[in-house]
Formats: structure tokens, C-alpha cells, sequence
């Protein structure tokens, strides 16, 4: 609300008179001398290809395009495994939607500056560079998705709105979201607002009583930012050329609403001669040093772009008679249609530059394939990769395909390798250090079935993150790693057990007993705090989605409706409800092996776990136990009685 309060002068939802001592003023100009561009905004480079990479097809469905840019005449230069940022431009049709809402001539020149009330300008820079054209501004600096937050946006609506109907919408939704975040009517509220205004242009247009300025929209939309994809193309091969492959985004929201992905179908609509602006970010993600190194890669869909230029790396290197060594690539898609570079791949097997190609269809039988269930029936062939001193092991898309990936990993290097888990854990981690171990992986963010918010490239995937939990649990009972924590643990809990070892335990035990994660259910009822959030995610990782009746000191709050209302979402399979029910207690030993002790991140102050209940432990050693219900407390005065 501070924004809001600066750019229109009060705070629009509380009555509040507050003067604003500065505000953004927009002078438009007759013409003007535009800046020069920021260098973050990238450098312009022609379109030289744009290709469709499926077979087929159907109009308003998935596409995946190839992209080629030419850097003739630019300074770009880029490595094997590099990124590239792509910055995006609105579509035309919906820039000049808002140009008609705000009543501007696109063309129309302005600048802008921050002025107080008693008319005093001051040296502050404006959000973008002036001068500017609105249609410059409107289709490559603002971001015209409606994102949250949304309180200030609504806000300075409300603060302008003429419609009493309309205004009594706004007030209405801006009373809803106030009651924060995790409010249900909130949440509700915001998946009804984005599932049916997919731009502010949207909003806008729905409360057409309201007046916009220019000024305030430049403060209250955000930046363009650009988005990163991984390069196909390898400078051996292409020096002043970067390709990429890109899957083009577009999902219906439940409100019936089309939401596109803003780069993806800018850059599929492209034409050969088409000017864009791109960047090159450097990456970890590199081949190996020693050509004969072998190499295991995954990389379904789109994610096999980068692994595409390695494959490239290896013809260039083959060309000049350099030897190779073994690789192996996982492959994954739908199904023929949609096997994307088929053709230059089996060339290059055909040529030995790629020694092994393997493809899973997730479409083509009634029971889906994925690259990870390929990988669960050849043991054999992945320990006999991965085993070799040398290999390096690559993985690029889904996150979540990467992490069920390396949970196959992590299966066949203890049955195939022979291996206990604290071995195997230090397998993988020595792979890690020797920068043998790559992941270039991103995630999708949906809400429910809605809208792509945000596209995500994320250098360090779930299953990294998934080993260093493990390695972390490892390490901590581990007494040559960590022997105070571990004899305070052998003291007060002996035969404690990992908990992944633990999890894994439980879970292969039911398992003889019928229970699996097809037909059971995850249950957990634990006390409501972070250092419990490992556990309620382990549950879920090997159960799949699971029920949480978590609340304040765990299973001693545990009651009747909650039990009812968890087995009541169990699903029924031959004619049984199964679940797994994890309801326990917990307690915290410091690393310097403090019992009941936590030191939590940002925090120098000592923290007690369970608090609930050491608080009442205080209350007893003084000889006054409170037993009269607190309403401000129900939950510590039943653990009290």
C-alpha cells in the first residue's frame, strides 16, 4: 500500500488523508530523441531460421519450434552449454488494447519525472528511460500479465473507479485479500481473478469507470524480464550462430480463458529477417574435458536442447579425428510425432558420435513409458555408465523428472553397485565435487490447471537438493562427521534411525503387507513447525499426496473429525481403504548436542522445539499449571489438560 499512498496520494482502502510528498509526472512531448537502449535489454540479432519440430500439427495444440539466430554482426560469442536470454515483446493487438483504454496515441512521446507537492523536481530516475514512446514502453518494458500481488493494483483501481457497483467489487475483493495469504476465501479469490483476467488489460477493461494514468502504471507494472533457454547449437559447428528449441506454452485456464506463453509464442511468430533481442549467460553445463569420457544423458522433450550441442561438440571433435568416448542419451516423448531431431540423432548414432539412443513413448501403449521407468528395466546398462570412473552424468528439463531420474539412480548404485546408502550417497556426492554430475532443469509453476505464472530456469534441481538431504541425514549420524550431535543422540534416543532410512523402511514393509503408493494414502500428523517440513515432504515423496492433520505439538492435538475427515479422502481400492498414518512427536538437539534446542536461520536467539511443550514443563517445575481455558489459546490449554 506504501506505492499506492505515493502515486495517488492516500491509502485508498483506509480512509486515510495522507499527503504524498512525491509523485511521478508524465509530460508528453511533441517529438523527441529516444535513449539508447540499456545494455540489459540485450543486443539485436536477425531470425535466420524458425521451424516446427514435430511432425505434426493440430492448430491450437503443442508446438515446438526450431530457432536460429545469426551473430554476424554483433561481439556475442558463446561456449557449448550456454544459455540464452531472450527478451520478449507483448503482443501488438494487446499493447494497442491499452493504448485505447488509457486513450493514448501509441506513438505519442513523453518523459517522466518524480516531483513533490510543492512542485519541486527532484533527481530521482523514473522506472524506465526517457524520453520514451508509449508503444515502446507498453511492448518491451512493462509486463502486462496479471501476477501477484494484487492488492496495489486493486487498490488504485478502487481509488478511481466512478461505478458504485464497480467500487463495491473492488472494495469486496480488496476486504477478501486482506485476510493474508493463507486464507481460503483469499486463495479462492485469487485463482478466480487470474483464471478470468489473464493481462491487467483484462482488468482494466472490466471496470471501465476507472481513469488510468500513465505515471502510476509505470510504478505499479513490473519490468519485463527475459526469458532463458538452453542453446542447441555448438560454436565448433555454428560459430556465429545460436539455435535453440523452444515448446510453445498455452494453456486454457477453468475459467475457459486461453493463457499463452508470452515468449514462446512471441519468438514462434517470428519470421526469417525478424529483429530480437537476445544475451548470453554462461553455465556449469559443459561437456567433459576429456573427449572419451562417457557420457549418460537425460533429457525428454525440449530438455534434450542442450544435449543436442553436445552432440554437435562431438561431431566437431570427430571431424577433426579426435577419438570418443561412450554416449548414451534417454529420450522422451509422446510419440512418433513428436520425436523431435529423430533424424539427426540416428545419424549420429549411424556415425558413433551418439552410441546409445534411447526413447520412451508416453503415448503409444496404454501403460505410459517415461525416460525414468526406461532406466528402472536397464540396471545393468546404467551401472555399467555410471560406475565408470570417468562418467558424467547430465540431466536437463522437469524438475520433477530429474528427481525421479535420480531416485533411479540411487536404487540401481545400491543394488546393481552393491552399495549401503551412506556409500552410495558419497558415490553421487564424489560425482558432484568432480563436477561430473550436471542438472540444466526448470519448473512450471501452475496454479490448480491454471495459468503459467512464471517459467523458471533453475540451475540446481530437486535431486541435487534430494541428495544433500540425504547426505545432511547421513553426515548426522556419522559419529567421525559430527560427534557431539551423534552421542547426544545415541544418549537420549539409541537406535534413532536417518530419515530417509526410516521412510524407506516403513515403506518396503507395507509394501509386503499390499500397501503401495497406487492404492495407499500418506497421513501425517506432526506439530506445526519448519523442522518437521522435511518429514511431511518425505511422506508425500514416497506415498504421493497425503493428508495433513499437523497442527500445534503434533498427535497430542490429534482428534476424532480429523481422523474422519483424513480417512475419508482415502481412495477405495478393491474394496479397502489403505493408509499410512505417521503421527508423532518431535524434539530438536542442537549441533552442539543441546536437547530441545534449535537455532534457527536469521535468528541468534535459541529457539526450543517442542515449545508448546516445554512450555507447560516450565509451568509444572513452577507448581502453577494454568488450567482455565485461554480463547486466545485453545490449542496449548488442551494440551495442558
Amino acid at each position: 500500500m506504501g506505492l499506492v499512498s505515493r502515486v495517488i496520494g492516500e491509502d485508498a482502502t483506509s480512509g486515510s488523508t495522507a499527503t504524498s510528498t512525491t509523485k511521478l509526472t508524465v509530460t508528453f512531448l511533441e517529438e523527441a530523441t529516444l535513449p539508447p537502449v540499456a545494455r540489459e535489454r540485450g543486443i539485436s540479432v536477425p531470425v535466420v531460421a524458425n521451424q516446427e519440430l514435430l511432425q505434426e500439427v493440430i492448430a491450437g495444440s503443442r508446438s515446438t519450434r526450431f530457432i536460429a539466430f545469426d551473430l554476424s554482426n554483433t561481439d556475442l560469442h558463446y561456449e557449448t552449454g550456454d544459455h540464452l536470454a531472450v527478451h520478449p515483446c507483448n503482443p501488438p493487438e494487446l499493447v494497442q488494447r491499452l493504448c485505447d483504454r488509457l486513450n493514448l496515441n501509441p506513438d505519442a512521446y513523453f518523459t517522466a519525472q518524480y516531483v513533490t507537492s510543492s512542485g519541486e523536481s527532484l533527481a530521482d530516475q523514473p522506472p524506465i528511460g526517457v524520453p520514451n514512446t508509449v508503444h515502446q514502453v507498453f511492448s518491451e518494458d512493462l509486463d502486462l500479465a496479471l501476477r501477484e500481488p494484487l492488492t496495489d493494483l486493486l487498490a488504485y483501481l478502487y481509488s478511481t473507479v466512478q461505478n458504485p457497483q464497480e467500487k463495491y467489487r473492488l472494495e469486496t475483493w480488496l476486504e477478501i485479500l486482506r485476510q493474508g495469504d493463507e486464507n481460503p476465501d483469499s486463495i479462492a479469490l485469487k485463482k478466480n481473478l487470474t483464471d478470468n483476467f489473464v493481462s491487467v488489460v483484462d482488468l482494466f477493461e472490466e471496470f471501465s469507470s476507472a481513469p488510468i494514468e500513465l505515471g502510476v502504471l509505470l510504478e505499479l507494472l513490473p519490468k519485463q524480464k527475459p526469458r532463458l533457454y538452453s542453446i542447441s547449437s555448438c560454436p565448433l559447428l555454428h560459430p556465429r550462430q545460436i539455435q535453440i528449441t523452444v515448446g510453445v506454452l498455452q494453456i486454457t485456464t477453468d475459467a475457459g480463458k486461453v493463457r499463452q506463453g508470452l515468449c514462446s509464442h512471441y519468438l514462434a511468430g517470428l519470421q526469417p529477417g525478424s529483429s530480437v533481442r537476445i544475451g548470453v549467460l554462461t553455465s556449469a553445463f559443459r561437456p567433459p574435458a576429456d573427449s572419451q569420457a562417457p557420457m549418460l544423458m537425460v533429457g525428454p522433450g525440449t530438455g534434450v536442447s542442450p544435449l543436442i550441442a553436445f552432440l554437435q561438440h562431438g561431431e566437431a571433435l570427430q571431424n577433426q579425428g579426435v577419438p570418443l568416448g561412450e554416449a548414451s542419451l534417454y529420450f522422451g516423448c509422446r510419440n512418433h510425432s513428436d520425436f523431435i531431431y529423430q533424424e539427426q540423432l540416428q545419424t549420429w548414432q549411424n556415425q558413433g558420435v551418439l552410441t546409445e539412443l534411447n526413447v520412451a513413448f508416453s503415448r503409444l501403449v496404454e501403460q505410459k513409458q517415461y525416460v525414468q521407468n526406461l532406466m528402472e528395466q536397464q540396471p545393468e546398462k546404467i551401472w555399467q555408465i555410471l560406475s565408470h570412473p570417468q562418467c558424467h552424468y547430465y540431466v536437463c528439463g522437469d524438475a520433477k523428472m530429474a528427481d525421479d531420474v535420480f531416485t533411479v539412480m540411487m536404487a540401481i548404485a545400491k543394488k546393481q553397485g552393491k552399495l549401503t546408502h551412506a556409500e552410495m550417497v558419497k558415490f553421487f556426492d564424489r560425482m558432484k565435487q568432480e563436477k561430473r554430475f550436471f542438472t540444466d532443469v526448470w519448473g512450471v509453476q501452475l496454479n490448480f490447471k491454471q495459468a503459467i505464472q512464471q517459467l523458471q530456469k533453475n540451475n540446481y534441481s530437486k535431486a541435487e537438493l534430494w541428495l544433500n538431504r540425504i547426505k545432511d541425514s547421513v553426515d548426522a549420524y556419522n559419529p567421525e562427521s559430527n560427534p557431539i550431535f551423534y552421542e547426544a543422540l545415541q544418549k537420549h534416543f539409541p537406535g534413532a534411525l536417518p530419515m530417509p532410512v526410516y521412510m524407506q523402511i516403513t515403506y518396503e514393509t507395507l509394501g509386503d503387507y499390499g500397501f503401495e503408493d497406487k492404492n495407499t494414502m500418506g497421513m501425517t500428523t506432526l506439530c506445526r513447525d519448519e523442522i518437521t517440513d522435511p518429514f511431511s515432504t518425505e511422506v508425500v515423496r514416497k506415498w504421493g499426496e497425503s493428508f495433513n492433520c499437523s497442527s500445534l505439538a503434533g498427535f497430542v492435538m490429534m482428534g476424532k473429525t480429523a481422523v474422519a475427515a483424513a480417512t475419508d479422502h482415502v481412495p477405495i481400492v478393491d474394496d479397502k481403504r489403505r493408509f499410512a498414518f505417521y503421527a508423532m512427536p518431535h524434539i530438536a538437539i542442537s549441533k552442539d548436542g543441546e536437547v530441545g534446542k534449535v537455532y534457527r536461520y536469521g535468528s541468534k536467539k535459541i529457539s526450543h522445539a517442542c515449545g508448546a511443550l516445554e512450555a507447560i514443563v516450565k509451568e509444572l517445575l513452577s507448581g502453577r499449571l494454568k488450567l482455565e481455558m485461554d480463547m486466545q489459546d485453545v490449542e496449548q490449554t488442551i494440551i495442558r489438560e
